[in-house]
């Protein structure tokens, strides 16, 4: 279930000597806990994710914004992924 989406859970075996296949692991299911508890409990984030129409497009939107510019808070982010045309900030661009 998480393969399909855009969690890319599949692609964990192998790395690593130890326990890093493991951890990466953890480290994802506990990314999906809390994106359920954001999608059952943050109205902003179910607009945000709504106005992405898919998690992975949700999540690549914030990657190009956190990668592009310094986006001082996460409620101006959010404001960002519903309708960038309406935030009212000035946004710096990162340091190349």
């Amino acid at each position: 279930m998480l393969k399909n989406q855009g969690y890319e859970y599949g692609r964990n075996d192998g790395h690593g000597k130890q326990h890093l296949a493991s951890t990466l692991g953890m480290m994802t299911m506990l990314a999906f806990l809390v994106d359920q508890i954001q999608e059952q409990a943050c109205r902003v984030y179910r607009e945000a994710r709504t106005a992405r129409r898919t998690k992975k497009n949700l999540w690549e939107q914030m990657r190009v914004y956190m990668n592009t510019f310094r986006v001082p808070d996460w409620s101006t982010m959010m404001a960002l992924l519903i309708d960038p045309d309406a935030v009212g900030v000035s946004i710096d661009p990162r340091p190349g």
